[in-house]
């Protein structure tokens, strides 16, 4: 049975209560602005084991959702022209033969973007080139080139929409070669 997500107000308020008895700022400063509980919850060494506690979930549960989910989204997203740069050059460095170098492609950008978005970015972009190059094996057989969702499914890569699915039954399990090893 898959977990209920975290409540966003229950846990900004158990952060923000944690953080009080350390920061200058009250609850109430910090849960009107985020990028401010951000920044205090990143410059002290709040107890994560405390705040856990007041919500009732593990420690690792709500460090994860406040690192992975809610900072994420704090954070400033890339223009599509410049994720398509960044495709752009390491489809070229790649194809090459050169392994794409990440601070280069960074000075290329029109405006600093935070590290973590960029890395995410470029990580994504050289899975995307990987899958494009690898030639698809199905099973069982049938005319991949063909097939109407394996199209769709290099269209959603050619397209860099990362958040689409494509769904294959169970006679069209597709196996790809191993990309992620370097």
């Amino acid at each position: 049975m898959p977990r209920a997500p975290l409540d966003q107000n229950t846990a900004l308020q158990a952060i923000a209560f944690t953080l009080q008895q350390l920061s200058t700022y009250s609850v109430d400063e910090l849960l009107k602005d985020h990028h401010l509980l951000e920044q205090q919850v990143k410059r002290l060494n709040m107890s994560w084991k405390q705040a856990a506690e007041v919500m009732g979930v593990s420690k690792s549960r709500l460090y994860h959702w406040f690192r992975e989910t809610f900072s994420r989204k704090l954070r400033q997203q890339l223009t599509k022209e410049d994720f398509r740069k960044i495709k752009r050059e390491v489809q070229q460095q790649m194809s090459t033969g050169e392994k794409p170098i990440l601070s280069q492609i960074k000075s290329s950008l029109s405006q600093e973007y935070d590290s973590y978005v960029v890395k995410v970015a470029f990580q994504n972009a050289k899975i995307g080139c990987r899958i494009q190059n690898l030639p698809l094996l199905a099973l069982p057989s049938f005319n991949v080139e063909s097939d109407s969702k394996v199209n769709s499914a290099r269209t959603i890569l050619n397209n860099s929409q990362t958040d689409a699915q494509c769904e294959f039954s169970n006679s069209e399990v597709f196996y790809f070669q191993s990309f992620i090893m370097e």
